[in-house]
């Protein structure tokens, strides 16, 4: 009878030490959720080691917050040196903001160019009044078979004209499906310049897409994808095949007239699925995908190779072999990576009213996956990250385009953002 009476004793104990101790840890998880919630890991982290603005104050730590919260910023009282203005805009059915693969502010508008051919123009003031073209028409043999044929990268060369990497059909090899070309257009008038062949592949997925012109030289900068599927090796080492030009980093030199293409060069390789790219005081930046995890910020320079598909941060889908973890010292590492992958995929100068000792030099980084994007401060000599701030935005952002002090963020829901960014002293 004793021991019985124990027993029931001893669990009506244990059930009320079950009760506590879920309890305390729901609440811990409560305090836990809360401070993961509002206090981003790259905010944490760097405010727990250093404060890169210098100031270790509560003041530093409100400045790196409200980038986080910058497109709420009206909503929340923060006395911070920024203040954002947010203006979102849902377009009409009939125009489709999907898969905005090039932005940019030209003859004072707002152009942008979609995977399925169509290009807008609006005017900065007025983002609802619009209109579009479709460009499909004069790319040769235009192929918009699935989601990741059509265009993948685009960029102007002056008011006019644009360069276009695209997909088009291939029918002189049964075996390769997909020709791979950069096709120079004048879009004012919906007129072909001049069309070249990059590759051909059996497959249209990971072709990158990452463009930028440099008009002191008259060169067009691309970098290609690997043109592979999930976890396929094989297919992934073009990318390291110096025959082939998937995952490389290409210069095309144009003419006088900026109407034909002269010859190409390849100056790196190695990459995996570069999503976009920009040049900015000699150095030519660019972000890529990694597999599972390895989204990666490079640095681009001639002659280099950075790894793919031999060497990644990242890991194949659904568990490791260890292919790319054959890494060597002659890779070059990504000046930054991210891991897990945000889906990283546009990459651009900060607005020029952050580029201030506190964010000097910076730039700014978007995602699809996290559904965000990023400020990120270097050291001055663009060797070494000092601080990641994360922006949320709640829907994927594709690309970005930078007007002077104001920020343009196209995305997958088909609507857009505009940010203006403001300096306001700080309240001690």
């Amino acid at each position: 009878m004793k021991s019985k009476f124990l027993a029931v004793r001893n669990l009506i104990f244990f059930g009320l030490f079950i009760l506590v101790f879920l309890s305390g840890a729901f609440l811990r998880e409560d305090l836990r959720n809360l401070y993961y919630k509002y206090i981003p890991y790259e905010i944490r982290n760097a405010f727990i080691k250093n404060d890169p603005l210098g100031d270790t104050s509560f003041d530093g730590m409100r400045f790196k917050l409200n980038a986080y919260y910058a497109k709420n910023a009206e909503e929340i009282n923060f006395h911070s040196p920024i203040v954002s203005k947010q203006i979102e805009t849902k377009l009409q059915k009939s125009a489709s903001l999907n898969k905005v693969v090039y932005a940019d502010k030209i003859d004072k508008n707002i152009i942008w160019v979609t995977h399925q051919g169509y290009i807008y123009k609006a005017n900065p003031n007025n983002l609802k009044d619009f209109s579009f073209s479709y460009i499909g028409d004069i790319l040769p043999n235009f192929d918009v078979s699935n989601s990741n044929s059509g265009i993948r990268g685009a960029i102007s060369i002056n008011n006019s004209n644009l360069a276009i990497y695209h997909v088009s059909k291939y029918d002189s090899n049964p075996s390769e499906k997909y020709a791979i070309r950069l096709t120079l257009i004048d879009f004012s008038n919906k007129k072909r310049h001049d069309s070249v062949l990059i590759d051909t592949s059996d497959v249209a997925n990971q072709l990158g897409g990452g463009m930028d012109y440099d008009k002191d030289k008259n060169l067009i900068h691309l970098t290609t994808g690997d043109a592979s599927l999930m976890n396929d090796f094989e297919r992934s080492l073009k990318a390291q095949k110096n025959e082939k030009l998937f995952g490389k980093h290409i210069v095309f030199y144009l003419d006088n007239n900026k109407e034909k293409i002269l010859k190409k060069t390849v100056l790196a390789k190695g990459l995996r699925n570069a999503q976009n790219m920009f040049l900015h005081k000699n150095n030519v930046f660019e972000v890529e995908h990694g597999p599972q995890g390895g989204d990666e910020i490079n640095i681009l320079s001639e002659g280099n190779n950075y790894g793919w598909p031999l060497c990644s941060y990242g890991s194949n889908y659904g568990g490791d072999n260890g292919s790319h973890l054959n890494c060597k010292s002659t890779f070059v590492e990504p000046i930054f990576h991210f891991t897990p992958s945000i889906g990283i995929s546009d990459i651009d100068e900060c607005p020029s009213n952050l580029l201030r000792d506190g964010y000097q030099p910076c730039i700014i980084v978007s995602a699809m996956k996290d559904k965000s994007f990023r400020l990120i401060k270097f050291n001055k000599e663009f060797n070494n990250v000092i601080s990641v701030e994360r922006v949320d935005v709640g829907n994927r952002v594709r690309e970005i385009l930078i007007d002077e002090k104001i920020l343009y963020l196209f995305t997958d829901s088909e609507k857009f953002y505009k940010f203006e960014y403001e300096f306001h002293k700080v309240d001690k």
